[in-house]
């Protein structure tokens, strides 16, 4: 064979071809991964958000109707003297207070 089959032929790679084809191979894992990364970052922001935001739905739920016992216990899904605590310090709070502070004051009532 002459040296221009070989070098036409898959056989025949130089050295610096092979670092460059690894150099940016790797570069472009590292590039994937960080679009997998971001992707999962914001799936799980949209997951907390909504999560948030069904939670204040309850809590608005079960102030409303805070007169029907039942239907508090199957919102809110915690006991019914809890809830009464809960639904206590909601109404003697004012109501932006109530949706910033609640987790903070669930968290309490369950300790």
């Amino acid at each position: 064979q002459t040296i221009t089959k070989m070098k036409r032929s898959k056989a025949f790679v130089p050295e610096e071809f092979k670092e460059k084809r690894k150099k940016h191979k790797k570069q472009k894992d590292k590039h994937v991964k960080m679009i997998k990364e971001k992707k999962s970052r914001k799936k799980y922001k949209e997951e907390k958000h909504i999560a948030n935001m069904l939670e204040k739905q309850k809590v608005e739920y079960a102030k409303k109707n805070f007169c029907s016992k039942e239907f508090i216990e199957k919102v809110t899904g915690r006991d019914l003297q809890l809830i009464k605590k809960i639904l206590a310090k909601l109404i003697s709070k004012n109501e932006e207070e109530t949706m910033t502070g609640l987790p903070e004051l669930v968290a309490s009532m369950d300790s």
